[in-house]
């Protein structure tokens, strides 16, 4: 019976021991979802007979100083859910990324406002005329047409902006809870998609950086350099560079990706962990283009101000060991658990069964004729089990006479 148990709570361990294994995989596999499940809600698909840029934009060239350009196309969106679904379309204007880049692309015309942004690069958004709505039903598709006004202003080279897609938060069905008891925190994420619109005017194409100049500010685990890197070309700038502070014989190198013409990229280093006040003195040197050079070197304020900010942030800090997700540690607590616990489980029953094994060995030998010392000599076939314990002989009437040396006869 003891034995049965013991095997049941094996069993039961090593289930949960491979059910905890399984959440861990399916937990790995929930935060790589399948490429082929659309996020967004929609599709957008451009014409084959485009050029593009960058493998996934309109291209358009244009000469508005000729013939006052205005340029017309569509591109075709199809609701990829399974109900029907109010499309919003948004004007944008480029906005280089922190490190170089087209991915960053800024609403010329926020949602709910009308009113637009004036800190723009070269305002396409405003050169860029779309409806700003779309309703479809489930799989359903549209051509969605769009023209583009280039001014005469425009800038020579390349101008790049875009057109927003995103679905408004009141346009889909809340999700309903499967337990009406269930108290939700509801969480908006809007994920919007912009098709680039890249225009191009006549001129030479060619990217020109300048370097402004740097600045101390806090980075993620210090201090941090703040570059200023702006594109006065009419083409994408990409290349790389080296930073270098005097003080502390401080070097680092960094890659550019593309700088959009007309845009300034504040580039941020991880400088160092702690500095004392003051000023320093630096150089920048970045090489990109057709073997072109920029440089820059100056001098830059650590404040005491600053400083103050960036320690206090460093105490408050939690230092974090690992960057493995939180479900990670708690599957490989849950496994160790259970190990120790299949371990104990384990130990307990080579226990049990040495202890049974030691009980069946002293049935046997019960049934086995004692090898007592005080038998030795007696014929073995006088001998007679007698009773259930140890081989003995049944007790005889023996006549003992005394004799006058004191020795006994028969």
């Amino acid at each position: 019976m003891t034995n049965q148990r013991g095997h049941r709570l094996v069993a039961a361990s090593l289930v949960a021991l491979v059910a905890s294994l399984s959440l861990g995989v399916k937990a790995a596999d929930a935060q790589s979802q399948n490429p082929s499940v659309n996020t967004l809600g929609f599709d957008i698909t451009l014409p084959d007979s485009v050029e593009r840029s960058h493998d996934r934009w309109f291209k358009f060239k244009s000469d508005p100083g000729r013939d006052g350009s205005s340029i017309s196309s569509s591109f075709t969106l199809t609701n990829a859910l399974n109900e029907r679904v109010e499309y919003r379309l948004d004007p944008v204007d480029s906005q280089t990324s922190n490190y170089g880049g087209t991915g960053g692309f800024t609403p010329l015309i926020p949602s709910g406002q009308g009113t637009p942004i004036v800190d723009v690069v070269n305002e396409v958004g405003s050169w860029i005329s779309v409806t700003n709505a779309v309703v479809l039903n489930a799989g359903e598709s549209v051509d969605v047409p769009f023209t583009i006004a280039v001014p005469t202003t425009a800038r020579p080279g390349v101008n790049l902006g875009g057109i927003s897609i995103w679905i408004p938060q009141n346009s889909m069905k809340p999700r309903e809870s499967a337990d009406p008891g269930e108290v939700a925190t509801p969480i908006t994420i809007v994920n919007r998609r912009v098709i680039g619109i890249e225009v191009v005017t006549p001129g030479v194409l060619a990217p020109q950086l300048r370097v402004n100049g740097v600045k101390a500010a806090i980075g993620a685990s210090g201090l941090a350099l703040d570059m200023s890197i702006e594109n006065l070309g009419s083409d994408y700038a990409v290349g790389g560079g080296q930073i270098q502070v005097t003080q502390g014989g401080f070097t680092r190198e960094f890659s550019l990706d593309e700088v959009i013409p007309g845009d300034t990229v504040p580039y941020r280093i991880e400088w160092t962990g702690d500095a004392p006040a003051g000023i320093y003195d630096g150089s920048i040197r970045i090489a990109y283009g057709n073997d072109q050079i920029a440089t820059w070197t100056g001098t830059f304020e650590l404040g005491e101000e600053l400083l103050s900010e960036a320690r206090a942030r460093a105490a408050d800090a939690q230092p974090t060991k690992s960057g493995m997700p939180v479900w990670v540690w708690l599957v490989t607590g849950l496994v160790a658990l259970l190990l120790v616990v299949v371990a104990i489980v384990l130990g307990r029953k080579i226990i049990l069964d040495r202890l049974t094994e030691d009980e069946d060995n002293s049935d046997d030998e019960s049934d086995d004729w004692t090898d007592d010392p005080l038998l030795v000599g007696v014929d073995p076939d006088d001998r007679q089990p007698v009773g259930e314990g140890r081989g003995r002989f049944e007790d005889e009437d023996i006549e003992v006479k005394p004799t006058l040396n004191g020795a006994s006869s028969d």
